[in-house]
């Protein structure tokens, strides 16, 4: 009686043992509906599919898995985690162990940094090549999904091949720099900061031309205050109308609760008795008089919740 009741608990270890048999300890996976074949070694799920491998998780509307090969194939709504890292695409290809992949109509987050091409190819886990994308930081917000790649932007660049080092940079060939909508500059290369984590430090600067006050050139410098506000000094210098020195405070504490104050203090001189400003240098030379030296200053807040 002994013997004969053992052998269905042999007969189930036996059954588990071959049903796990060769699948990594650091692998784990989940869906609505499993199946694996042990012949081919390999894993198949479909429905809200899940896998987490080396700390890397994947979730996919059908995920299959050869371990003989070392490769995993995502489909349909696919996001993969790494890190402070959101990759999101229609399908995806990736390897086990080396950290390489390819995301076909790929969306990358970092931060507040997007880049979105129709093939993405990683490299490694801290390396990828970007084709026939774009790149920008207009993900204020910290949005951690695809609907990232959409956000309001002041600026972007769209590049015919992009490679890019996670906490490095972005190498950009044959970009185009877009203000909104409008293309506005073309570059055969280009390389841009790539880095989610916030550092204090000078800004890219800018010179240009307005048309009251002149030739003008820009330094902004950022400075971080934490993981969750910052501020940052710019320091404007006009041909005609002297000095501006523009502050900007901002916060986001949360994706519902962000907002910033921003203070601008202008040199302008004025008449002698201070009620008549000159908007720049070229007309005060014209007007008779001794001029006084005075500082204006002007804000806006702008807070939501």
């Amino acid at each position: 009686h002994c013997s004969f009741g053992s052998r269905p608990l042999i007969l189930l270890l036996l059954i588990s043992s071959l049903l796990f048999a060769e699948i990594p300890e650091e692998t784990q996976f989940r869906a609505d509906h499993y199946e694996r074949d042990i012949k081919t070694n390999t894993l198949k799920g479909k429905g809200h599919a899940w896998m987490n491998q080396k700390g890397d998780e994947v979730w996919a509307d059908e995920i299959h898995v050869d371990f003989n090969a070392d490769r995993a194939f995502a489909w349909g709504n696919v996001r993969i985690k790494r890190h402070n890292m959101d990759m999101f695409a229609s399908r995806a290809e990736f390897g086990l162990k080396s950290g390489d992949g390819i995301l076909i109509d790929g969306v990358i987050v970092m931060g507040s940094t997007v880049v979105s091409g129709a093939k993405i190819i990683r490299h490694s886990p801290e390396s990828f090549e970007v084709e026939h994308g774009f790149y920008t930081t207009c993900n204020i917000a910290l949005l951690a999904d695809k609907s990232a790649a959409n956000c309001p932007y002041s600026w972007k660049i769209s590049g015919r091949r992009m490679p890019v080092t996670v906490e490095g940079y972005a190498q950009i060939f044959d970009g185009i720099v877009y203000g909104q909508d409008l293309p506005v500059l073309y570059t055969p290369y280009f390389i841009m900061p790539a880095k989610s984590k916030r550092q204090t430090g000078l800004l890219r600067i800018l010179m240009g031309t307005d048309n009251n006050l002149g030739a003008l050139i820009q330094a902004p410098v950022f400075i971080t205050l934490g993981t969750w506000q910052d501020l940052t000094f710019t320091p404007t210098s006009y041909s005609k109308g002297g000095f501006r020195l523009g502050n900007e405070y901002r916060y986001i504490y949360s994706p519902y609760k962000y907002g910033q104050v921003t203070f601008n203090f202008t040199n302008l001189q004025y008449s002698t008795d201070r009620t008549e400003p000159f908007l720049n240098r070229h007309d005060a030379s014209k007007s008779k008089g001794s001029k006084a030296l005075g500082i204006v200053g002007e804000s806006y807040l702008d807070i939501s919740n």
